[in-house]
């Protein structure tokens, strides 16, 4: 039956709460399997405690330096910023399954007689998102923001927000996806374009753009100018993914601003900041005829970044490497104690002749 002294109990909560304040939930399964390995290293056979000690040592190393590679946060990243890809190519096809049934795009708004723009294209795409049942909740007979419809604002489609983007401090209705609305955009307005009318080319037209912190509704019929979407594209609004960084030790701030696109034909990618308005702008027209030049990837702004160390993880993190391998200095001290002791075998019994041993009595 297995005891616990008072230390015991104390090394096992302090191993748990550096291990929860260093790595977040995903600690105390970290803790416990280091628990777990260091219980089985002391109930293990005496022969082996020597070997185990220096495995148990260089295992809880070499699962720290796991954790803390790289190229694991950078993996995270880039899944994110691939789901946030994926929505967008989810939300183009919408709209060109809206054009290919209605024979135009969607348009921009839904106005009402005096021309104030009543309902969104996000929400006339629904259908063809799969969302059917949501579709058919909304009310068209009053506007988006009205006592049924907006009711809806918090069953928002996944698909309308990127993962990679905070949504602690933004309502859980806020968008991240948008059109440029202009006459000679994509989107004119009220009234849906046909793909025939992209004189410029589908390939070479932006349709919709990301953005986070913009504090639009997706159910609200607003979207961007093309002074908003240039601007987006070409300075730095803090809006798009790589203004902040977050790896295990450090946190890195660019000066960039970079984001996903998707075009009229259908296809996505991740566009850096523009360093030319001009370039921006003739990638957002639809029939502008401006020659986007076949090296207009390369007029990005140069990224600078800020590296700024977590401090407070760093320690965290030390403390928690010195607790999870602190065992092993009792176990090297239980070892030196069993070699400092003669072996059995070791013992080497010597004769006594009767008598011969002062005040034991000789037996005859």
């Amino acid at each position: 039956m297995l005891s616990f002294r008072l230390l015991t109990i104390f090394y096992v909560f302090a191993l748990l709460a550096a291990a929860l304040g260093t790595f977040g939930p995903v600690g105390i399964v970290i803790a416990t399997a280091v628990l777990l390995f260091w219980a089985w290293v002391f109930y293990a056979p005496k022969k082996d405690v020597k070997w185990i000690s220096f495995l148990a040592i260089f295992g809880i190393i070499g699962l720290l330096v796991v954790l803390l590679l790289p190229a694991v946060q950078s993996a995270r990243g880039a899944a994110e910023r691939s789901m946030c890809m994926n929505n967008l190519k989810q939300i183009q096809l919408a709209i060109l399954n809206y054009e290919s049934v209605n024979r135009s795009m969607p348009p921009a708004y839904v106005a009402d007689a005096s021309g104030k723009p009543m309902h969104s294209w996000r929400v006339l795409i629904l259908p063809y998102l799969g969302e059917n049942a949501l579709f058919a909740k909304y009310n068209f007979n009053e506007p988006w923001n009205g006592p049924n419809n907006s009711k809806l604002a918090a069953q928002i489609p996944d698909v309308y927000q990127c993962p990679s983007h905070p949504h602690s401090a933004a309502p859980t209705s806020e968008c991240h996806y948008f059109a440029v609305v202009d006459p000679a955009s994509g989107w004119p307005g009220a009234v849906g374009s046909s793909i025939r009318q992209f004189a410029d080319g589908t390939s070479q037209t932006i349709s919709v753009v990301e953005a986070s912190g913009m504090g639009i509704n997706w159910l609200e019929p607003r979207d961007l100018s093309m002074n908003e979407g240039v601007k987006l594209l070409t300075t730095q609004p803090r809006s798009g993914h790589s203004h902040v960084r977050e790896g295990f030790l450090t946190t890195t701030y660019f000066e960039t601003s970079s984001r996903n696109v998707a075009r009229c034909d259908g296809s996505v990618s991740w566009m850096e900041q523009l360093n030319d308005p001009a370039l921006a702008s003739a990638l957002l027209t639809a029939a502008g005829g401006e020659v986007i030049p076949t090296n207009w990837r390369s007029k990005v702004v140069p990224s600078k970044r800020t590296v700024v160390v977590k401090w407070g993880v760093v320690w965290g993190l030390s403390v928690f490497i010195i607790l999870a391998v602190l065992p092993a200095a009792r176990i090297r001290r239980t070892s030196s104690e069993q070699m400092s002791l003669p072996a059995a075998d070791d013992v080497i019994l010597v004769p006594i002749e009767a008598g011969s041993v002062a005040g034991v009595p000789t037996v005859t």
